[in-house]
């Protein structure tokens, strides 16, 4: 079963890799210079027009409402700045299923918000949509209240090599840089008096070589607030090779999440409060129910203040598999409570080749 699972997580990460996408034409936009609407008037309608927009390196533009995106799409900001007044990027909501937004590739840029004090909701989101490249990026737009990037209800998503680092200063809140989400009215309420938030999940999504700090750096979500939603399960999720720091909750949260692999990363929490459970490097947690749930956690460096990798069942009703291996655990509370991984709704638990440590 496990080899099944990472056998398909790496036809999905290749069929990711090697979809080309955009128009043939492409289009150089040049800045205005002024901190109006104009840029993004400018670049909204090359897109719209030739597929494949290109913004100038070493200029820099101003965004007074959020790029909007189209299907079959290419933007190259490479070495541009981008600086924007409310969301950087967006798509209209008109379909689900991941058939909303298709084809999309983002490469390079510096996107920035117009204050330092930094963007409160989300900077780059993504709904419905579908087989979509963020790729060497740097971010820094969202406040530790805010998202950075934002994936409700996708598919086939690639984020590759992006920097995010929050504006201001740590909050209290547990906000997500990096939020991978189910689609519902709760969740995201953009979706409300739209139809669409029909609890689609997300799947095969990679985020690899990037550096994440948030309140929470990376996390999976479910819908809280309707039991209905609750068995919905996001399945295909790999990280791998990041640097991922949680200031004031987990570093890495995986939630009602089938076939995950979590291999390379370095993963921290630095939240204080030792008898929380978010303090907690790494945590994947199942709150569905699932005979098919698979964790492939390998080659990491974790570090958390009451656990430095927990995986648990809320229910105790769940079968599952986990499988540790070769990881480098640091903890707080000290090396015996570095790892736990408890019986309660475990399958299958394969621990082999980790280490434990005592972080002061």
């Amino acid at each position: 079963m496990i080899i099944t699972a990472v056998l398909v997580l790496s036809v999905c990460c290749m069929n990711i890799a090697t979809t080309d996408v955009g128009a043939a034409s492409k289009k150089v936009v040049k800045p205005s210079g002024k901190k109006d609407n104009t840029d993004v008037k400018r670049i909204n309608k090359a897109l719209k027009k030739y597929g494949t927009v290109k913004l100038k390196k070493g200029k820099k533009y101003y965004l007074t409402s959020p790029i909007t995106l189209r299907s079959n799409r290419t933007l190259d900001a490479t070495g541009a700045v981008i600086v924007g007044k409310k969301d950087l990027i967006s798509a209209k909501i008109k379909k689900a299923n991941y058939e909303n937004l298709k084809n999309v590739t983002i490469k390079g840029g510096t996107w920035k918000y117009k204050s330092k004090k930094g963007y409160n909701r989300t900077s780059m989101s993504f709904v419905h949509s579908s087989n979509i490249k963020l790729l060497n990026m740097g971010i820094k737009s969202a406040n530790y209240n805010g998202h950075a990037i934002e994936l409700v209800g996708c598919k086939d998503v690639l984020i590759s090599n992006v920097k995010i680092k929050p504006c201001g200063t740590a909050k209290k809140s547990q906000e997500t840089m990096v939020q991978i989400d189910i689609a519902t009215n709760a969740t995201y309420p953009r979706l409300k008096g739209t139809g669409l938030g029909n609890g689609a999940t997300c799947q095969n999504i990679v985020i690899q070589n990037c550096r994440i700090t948030g309140n929470r750096g990376i996390a999976t979500g479910y819908d809280y607030n309707n039991s209905g939603y609750q068995g919905r399960m996001h399945t295909g999720i790999r990280i791998q090779n990041n640097t991922i720091t949680g200031k004031n909750a987990e570093g890495l949260f995986l939630v009602n999440t089938e076939n995950a692999t979590v291999t390379g990363n370095t993963i921290v929490s630095e939240y204080t409060n030792y008898s929380s459970d978010k303090a907690i490097g790494l945590h994947y947690l199942m709150i569905a129910k699932s005979d098919r749930a698979t964790l492939v956690c390998s080659n990491n460096t974790i570090k958390g203040g009451k656990y430095a990798v927990r995986a648990y069942s809320q229910s105790g009703r769940n079968l599952f598999t986990v499988m540790l291996l070769n990881n480098r655990c640091y903890c707080k509370k000290g090396a015996s409570s570095a790892i736990q991984a408890a019986n309660k709704g475990i399958d299958e638990l394969f621990m082999d080749g980790n280490t434990t440590y005592t972080w002061k």
